[in-house]
Formats: C-alpha cells, structure tokens, sequence
C-alpha cells in the first residue's frame, strides 16, 4: 500500500526536500544516540592487581601473595560487569593486540608472534576501528602502546613505508618517547660503528644516556654512570646489557612518566573539542567532533618492564611483605624440557629473597600507580560525554596478557602457565540495561571478544553474515547468558620456542607442542609442513603439561605421565589439535621488501577439522578420575 502524499506538496516540490531534510535529521538523530566508547588495556598486568577480582575470586581484597590496592578499576567494576574467567588468546604482546583488534584467532590471522604482517591475503580483514570509522560513522583514536604491526600490500613493498592507519589519530609510544614525554627511552642504534642499545634517564634536572655496545662491554664511563643511576633508582635488574629492570622507582613524578603523558595525551584530545590543537608531542592534532560518536583506545605501558612506580606510589609499599610463590626442584623436575628452557631463561633463582620481595612490591605499586592514571582518565571521558549529552562505554582489558611474580619460579610470561593467561574484563555502560551495576561473571570470556563487543555497541548486527569470521562474543550475550557458553578456551604461542597450544576447562588444563621444529612458517618450515604431526606424534614428543585444576589449581604438579589420566589427555588433545590446526588455520611467510607470498608454497590454509571448534568438550565421566 502507497502511502498518500499531500498534492500541494507535490506541486510545489518540497516532497523531495522535506525527506531529504528527514532524512538527514534521522541520521543525526541516530549518530546522537551512538554511545562514545573508551577501550583501555594495561600490558603486562596480572588480574590480582584489583581488589574486586580477588574479592570476587577469594573473598579478600588481598590476593594470594598479599596486599594491593585498586580504587579507581574497584570504582569501574561496580558500575558494570567484572568478568572474572578471562584469559588472553596468546601470552606475547603483539599476537595478543592483533587478536583483539581482529576479534580472530592467530590461526586465523597467520600473527603468531611479532612479525609484520599485511593486508594482501585473501583471509584479511579490517581491524575493528577501522570498521568503526567506515561502516558506523565513529571517529577514532589512540593514545600509547598499540603493538600491531600491520602494512598495506603492495607487489614491491617495504616493510615499513606504507603502514596501515588503524585509528584516524594516534599518538603513539614511540612519538612520546622520541619527543621526551617519558621518564626513560631505549632503542637500538644501527650504525656500523656503534652497535647497540643506547637507554636515556630523564630526571628532572638533566638526562643521563647510557650506552650498551652489541659486541664488547660498555666504557668505564658508562658503568659509572649506571651504578649511579641504579643505586639511586634502587632498581632490581635481571641483565645490564638486556635492560631488563624488575624494580625501583621512576626518576619523575607520575604524570611525567610515560602512562602519565599517555593520560596527558588522551586529556588534552578531549578538552579540544572541535580545535585543531598542539599535542604535548608538538605535533598538530585535530579535536574531537562533537557531531561524531567518539571511539578511543588507550594502551598503557604499565607494568611491563622496566617496573618503575613513581617513588610516592613505591614509598606506599615499602613496609609491605608479601608471600612469595614457591617453586620446587619436583615442579621443575616434572616441566617437559621445553617449559625448562623457558624457566632458566626467565628464572628469579639469582635473586635474594629481600629482592624478590621488592620486585613484587614494585609491581604492585605499578600497578596502583597505573590505577590512579586510569581514574583520570575515566573521570574524563565521562565528563566529556557528559558535556556532549552522548551515552558513553567503558571496556577494560587488564593485561594483554598476565605476569608471573616467581609462579614456576620465574618473572616472565609467553607460557602455557596460569598466570601467563589470566586477564580480567570490566564492561560498564551509562545505560545500565546493557551492562549491570554490580554483576560479576565467571563465564568463560577471551580476549576475541572485546572486537565484537565495541562493534555491537557501535550498531553492528553480528547475526549478519558478515561479522562470521570474527571468532569471540558480545560480552553482553556472555553476561546475559543467551549465547554458547564456552566449555574451554584456547592460547597458543609461536613466538617463543616451539609452537605450542593450550586448552583450559573449569577442571582440567593441557597445553602440546603443535609442531616438531622451532619458530614461525619460514622457507626452512613452510607453511602445512608437518600440519598433523601433533595428532600422530609419540605422547612423549609432545611437550605435554596436564594439570587438574580441581586440587591443583596454581598448576603446581603436572599429570601428564599419569595413566589414571591418559584417555582424558588422549580426548583434549584431538579436540585441541583438532581447532588449532585443521579448523581453517592460516599460515604464511609475510612479505618483506621485494618477497612476496604469491608463491603457492607461502600461504596455506588448513581445512582438515573445520567446525570443530563448537566451544563443547563432552568429556565422559567414566574419563574423569576421581579425587
């Protein structure tokens, strides 16, 4: 039926005017009701930096080594949802990055670790923000680390010429550093004649650069210089050369240090609402739109080494004593010698039990200095949402990945282990109805669903087929329970070692080597070569870690020789290599310079297994030993 349209109007050929002006005023309309969204993600961090996942995992705001103190995320959680099973889909920073702003799996993508990747496969697909900008009407930016390492293809490309801007403005970590907006700097110099590492001090009243030659030892002059600033620092430092510091304190006050120019950074975007302005780098940047939804990432260094908590927040901790994990020779003794390689290598065993004391309190006190950044930050997006009259969404990741603190004997991450994995999720929402004041959440959640969350949020309808390739949940159906609950999720890692994946159940852990060779799909292993090697491989070539969760929970004994538990493994086992190998894996060697993947040998998918990543286990009790 033909709606009836006025003749006076036809005559005078308004009609035509009229919907174009309703037209444009319900597209107005629409971008009004579209929510500003805030993503923040911390690197490096452990859940148990908040008092309201341990409150909601333990029932203390202590954690199990002791105190910490996290007011301002506290503040966050009890506005949303706190998802308390999260975990992260690959413990190395970059892999980690590129599967949340993908919303895929690194068998999806072919990013396994920290190589620099493209757009020319056939399997691409926009990062989310992008999406957000183009198909939602979003302007988009980021401040700090972002850790995606991405290129447009071209057929003679170089590497790092033609890099994909994923937000519309960015100020990154690098042009803070390079403008001396940080309280330390580290990077590698190239020249024939001074290979090394040059490390810069910026203390208030001068700089002190230090140099460390690839080859040979650093001069007198330099290791005066280091023992100076070490001692005045009090860091904790597990190689001069590796710069690797696991403690002291920041020679600035916190908001000159680099998370606190990262929050100058994000402020100064907000209070410059429609200006084209100069950011704290120098450079010119545009204002917000207050006609646009606003999207935003903030990624914050915090606490990635070098652990430096400004000394007002360390001087918090000084008297705090703490519970340090114990790591024995029979836990050692059990690691297949893969997870041995990566415990000597990442061992605290040189360090004093007073200095291991202190490298836990450091990151503690990190951690809450992180929290009071995230607070300003926080408190001004939703005064800036506020004043726009726009609801507002607030994600935040904790970690992109965890942090050991002497579990398994090491401070490190890139393993199969507990507390590499465990990450948390905070949802919260001006409008209530969608994320619930108060609700914690013990459904299974991973890191590939912050991607679809964001993009529900913007007006992304995920039944539609085109969102199929993203591989995680809208939070919100996690939270109200009306989708597949997971019964496992999965981690890998390439980077590091031997490939490896990992399946994690309420009850149960197992984490094989995937592959019989060492790194990446190179020429030497191209990509399919030995795909099925894990399926018919002796158990004993596997690497295999087996842990039940159910009286081992910190993942102390592992149970892979036991036969009480061999049909169980024998089950995961498939079921892993199942999903991580044959369910449309990507595997490529990334183009770089003149090389490029059009060769059939340099880009496969595997496709043996497809679908069997349906999110069941259907273990049969009869397999379930008994406690």
């Amino acid at each position: 039926m033909k709606r009836k349209i006025n003749n006076s109007l036809l005559l005078t050929g308004i009609v035509p005017i009229a919907f174009g002006v309703l037209s444009l005023n319900a597209n107005a309309q629409d971008a009004k009701k579209k929510p500003n969204i805030l993503w923040i993600l911390s690197d490096d961090e452990r859940a148990d930096v908040m008092t309201c996942f341990n409150r909601a995992t333990r029932g203390t705001s202590e954690n199990d080594l002791g105190y910490v103190c996290s007011p301002n995320i506290d503040q966050l959680a009890s506005e949303g949802v706190l998802y308390t099973q999260a975990y992260c889909n690959n413990p190395g920073s970059a892999p980690s990055r590129a599967s949340m702003h993908t919303g895929r799996y690194s068998h999806h993508t072919g990013v396994y670790g920290f190589e620099y990747w493209h757009d020319g496969l056939p399997s691409y697909k926009p990062f989310f923000p992008q999406q957000m900008a183009n198909n939602f009407g979003y302007q988009t930016a980021h401040f700090g680390k972002l850790g995606v390492r991405a290129y447009h293809w071209t057929p003679k490309r170089t590497k790092r010429n033609n890099q994909i801007h994923i937000y519309q403005t960015d100020i990154d970590y690098k042009e803070l550093k390079s403008s001396r907006c940080t309280d330390w700097n580290s990077y590698q110099i190239f020249k024939k004649d001074s290979l090394g590492k040059i490390v810069e001090w910026n203390f208030p009243d001068k700089q002190v650069r230090l140099f460390y030659p690839k080859k040979g030892n650093p001069s007198e002059e330099t290791l005066k210089e280091q023992k100076e600033v070490y001692k005045k620092l009090g860091l904790i430092y597990r190689k001069e050369k590796d710069y690797f510091v696991l403690g002291g304190h920041s020679p600035m006050h916190t908001m000159q240090t680099l998370d606190g120019y990262i929050t100058q950074a994000f402020c100064n975007y907000l209070d410059n609402q429609s200006n084209k302005y100069k950011s704290i780098t120098g450079r010119m940047i545009e204002g917000p739109d207050p006609d646009k939804p606003l999207y935003v990432n903030i990624g914050y260094h915090f606490t990635h080494t070098p652990v430096l908590p400004s000394k007002s927040f360390r001087d918090k901790y000084n008297n705090r004593t703490y519970k340090i994990p114990e790591f024995t020779e029979q836990e050692f003794n059990e690691m297949p010698e893969q997870w041995q390689k990566w415990q000597k290598n990442a061992s605290l065993a040189q360090f004093s039990n007073k200095q291991k004391q202190q490298l836990i309190r450091d990151y503690y006190a990190y951690a809450e200095m992180g929290d009071s950044l995230i607070g300003v930050s926080v408190r001004k997006f939703k005064e800036f949402s506020k004043k726009q009259n726009r609801p507002w969404i607030i994600i935040f990741a904790c970690g992109d990945h965890g942090w050991h603190l002497n579990e398994q004997g090491v401070s490190s991450k890139f393993s199969p282990y507990l507390k590499s994995n465990q990450v948390a999720l905070i949802a919260v929402s001006s409008d209530k109805s969608i994320f619930p004041a108060g609700k914690v959440s013990d459904e299974f959640t991973e890191y590939v669903d912050i991607a679809p969350t964001i993009l529900a949020r913007a007006g992304a309808n995920l039944n539609k087929k085109k969102w199929d390739y993203l591989d995680g949940y809208d939070l919100k159906d996690v939270e109200e329970d009306t989708i597949l609950q997971r019964d496992y999720v999965i981690t890998q890692q390439t980077q590091i070692g031997s490939p490896w994946a990992c399946m994690r159940t309420k009850e149960f852990m197992i984490s094989i080597k995937m592959r019989p060779w060492w790194g990446k799909p190179s020429l030497k292993f191209p990509p399919d070569k030995d795909i099925k090697w894990a399926l018919n491989a002796p158990m004993e070539d596997l690497q295999l870690l087996f842990f039940d969760l159910r009286n081992d929970p910190l993942e102390h004994h592992n149970l892979a020789k036991d036969p009480r538990y061999k049909k169980l493994i024998e089950l995961m086992k498939n079921k892993l290599c199942d999903i991580i190998l044959g369910d449309n894996r990507v595997e490529v060697i990334w183009a770089e310079d003149n090389h490029t993947f059009a060769k059939k040998d340099e880009y496969k998918v595997s496709t043996f297994a497809v679908g069997s990543d349906d999110k069941k286990l259907n273990i049969p009790k009869n397999i379930i030993p008994k406690l």
